[in-house]
């Protein structure tokens, strides 16, 4: 099952039961690889997250619920490690 969600709340599903056939293939998001379908979604997409498994409600509304604080923190953390990561590999 795939499900779209906005501020953790779903908005939209469809029943999906196969695997990707082609991981390598391009993803389109919000609109076609026909680009002349008139199905284009006009708007921005902010979060995009792609799991290999199903997230439970209560996993969805703590994903939703994050303050900004915290994620600009979570970031600054995560580039500090790579900063790290890389230093270390010159040595």
């Amino acid at each position: 099952m795939l499900t779209a969600l906005v501020d953790g709340q779903p908005i939209g599903s469809a029943a999906f039961s196969s695997t990707i056939p082609d991981p390598a293939a391009s993803l389109w998001l919000g609109d076609a690889e026909d680009q002349h379908s008139g199905r284009n979604y006009r708007g921005s997409l902010d979060d995009v997250r792609i799991y290999s498994r199903a997230l439970s409600t209560d996993e969805i509304g703590k994903l939703a619920n994050v303050p900004l604080f915290a994620s600009i923190w979570l970031l600054c953390a995560g580039l500090i490690g790579v900063i790290g990561a890389v230093r270390l590999k010159r040595i």
